[in-house]
């Protein structure tokens, strides 16, 4: 967070031509706002990518106006932006990785903005950073990604609750279904093995 002039500068000069693709899945600092870091991870990623090449990002699924902004610009910097939550995330988790295919020239057109924005603004006070609102059929995807994701959570939270749960109508221990395939189930779920 402290020294991203440094890595872009860096960055910027050994892949000259930018590079083939970029991961920004770093740990979230303590004190550090999700969304902003988020932010900044996405603005060093286009700005040492190169023209056509993917990308991905992790971030926190705050679901915020921020987030939603994030997910927003960068559908104007990249052909197609997917939301992902692998398995090994695990059910409690709340990150999602923006998978980013093929970045578009025009994304350049950006980098001047940014930059200024982050040298001038605290980052305690960013909230959000684009001036124009949100088009609806894009408020409507995001709103539609969220509810499904927080419905894929919730059933398998509740999955997880079920089987791990001995219950049964005459309380004694059930007998494991024949068709669950424990190990399968625990390395979904990324659970220790028993």
């Amino acid at each position: 967070m402290s020294q991203w002039k440094d890595f872009l500068k860096s960055a910027q000069k050994q892949f000259m031509y930018g590079a083939d693709f970029v991961s920004a899945t770093t740990k979230f600092e303590k004190d550090a706002l999700p969304d902003f870091q988020a932010f900044l991870e996405l603005y060093l990623l286009i700005s040492t990518i190169k023209d056509g090449a993917s990308g991905i990002l992790r971030i926190d699924a705050t679901w915020s106006e921020f987030m939603k902004q994030i997910v927003y610009f960068s559908t104007q910097c990249f052909e197609e932006v997917h939301l992902f939550q692998p398995l090994v995330s695990g059910s409690d988790s709340d990150e999602i990785f923006l998978i980013l295919k093929h970045s578009r020239t025009s994304r350049k057109d950006y980098f001047i903005a940014l930059n200024s924005l982050f040298d001038n603004v605290p980052k305690e006070d960013i909230f959000g950073f684009l001036k124009s609102d949100i088009p609806n059929k894009f408020e409507k995807d995001f709103d539609n990604a969220k509810s499904l994701f927080l419905e894929i959570k919730n059933k398998t939270l509740l999955q997880i609750q079920k089987y791990m749960s001995n219950d049964t109508e005459d309380n004694l221990p059930r007998d494991m279904e024949k068709n669950i395939d424990l190990k399968l189930k625990l390395a979904e779920w990324s659970l220790p093995d028993v």
